[in-house]
C-alpha cells in the first residue's frame, strides 16, 4: 500500500493536444520511476475564444478656456485574424462603435449649444459610455455597456445595456431568440424583481409596464 501511494504521488500532469478535428485530447499522465505513463485520454470540446479589442476614447469641449463637456466611449474590435474569419461580425462591431462615436458628437456639439456663460449655475457636464465583454465565442458575443449622464442638477443618470449578437451572422439578438417563452419570462422578472425589492419603492403602475413590455424594448 505504501508502494502504491508513493507511485500515486507522482506528479500529475495533463497536456492538451490540437488535433485535426478541431478538439481538445485531455492526456492524464503519472510520474513514475523517471517516466511519465499514460493513464488515458478523454475527449473535451473546444469552444473557441474571440479575441475582442477594446480602445477608449476621451475627449472634451471647451469654452473660454473652460471644459464644459467631458466625453469618454469604449469601442470593440475583433483581432484581424478572428475578423478574417467571422466578418460579419467584424463588421456588426464596426457599426456599434459608428454609432457610439455619433452620439459623442452630439453630446459634445450639444453641451456647446446649451452653454451660457452668463449662467451662473451651468456646470461641465459628463457623458460616459463604457463596454464590457461577457462572452465571446463562436456562437455568441456578448457585451454590457455602462453609462453615466451628468448634465447639471441634483444627480446623474446612469445605469447598463446589454448588446449580443450571433458571432457567425452578425445579426443582433433579440431576448426572443433565446427565450421560448417572453410573457412567462417577464413574470419571472416581475416575481424575483419584487423578491429584491418593496414593491411600493415602484411606480403604481409598473405591473402595467412589464404587460406592455416587448422582446425589442428589453435590454439583456
Amino acid at each position: 500500500e505504501d508502494g502504491y501511494r508513493a507511485w500515486f504521488a507522482g506528479a500529475v500532469a495533463r497536456e492538451y493536444e490540437k488535433e485535426q478535428d478541431g478538439n481538445a485530447a485531455l492526456k492524464m499522465h503519472l510520474y513514475h520511476d523517471g517516466g511519465w505513463l499514460c493513464l488515458g485520454e478523454v475527449k473535451e470540446p473546444e469552444v473557441p475564444i474571440l479575441n475582442v479589442m477594446k480602445t477608449t476614447l476621451s475627449r472634451e469641449e471647451y469654452e473660454n478656456n473652460e471644459v464644459i463637456c467631458s466625453s469618454i466611449r469604449d469601442s470593440v474590435r475583433l483581432s484581424d485574424q478572428d475578423a478574417v474569419l467571422y466578418p460579419k461580425l467584424a463588421l456588426a462591431l464596426e457599426q456599434l462603435t459608428k454609432e457610439d462615436m455619433e452620439t459623442m458628437e452630439d453630446s459634445l456639439s450639444g453641451a456647446k449649444e446649451r452653454y451660457d456663460e452668463s449662467n451662473p449655475e451651468f456646470c461641465s457636464e459628463i457623458d460616459e459610455e463604457m463596454l464590457f465583454v461577457q462572452r465571446a465565442d463562436r456562437r455568441i458575443l456578448s457585451l454590457r455597456k455602462e453609462f453615466y449622464l451628468y448634465l447639471g442638477g441634483v444627480h446623474p443618470m446612469y445605469g447598463a445595456l446589454g448588446y449580443n449578437f450571433d458571432s457567425e451572422t452578425g445579426e443582433k439578438l433579440e431576448l426572443d431568440d433565446v427565450v421560448t417563452d417572453f410573457e412567462q419570462a417577464m413574470e419571472l422578472v416581475e416575481q424575483k424583481l419584487f423578491e429584491i425589492y418593496d414593491k411600493e419603492a415602484f411606480y403604481p403602475d409598473v405591473e402595467e409596464m412589464f404587460d406592455k413590455f416587448t422582446p425589442e424594448e428589453i435590454s439583456w
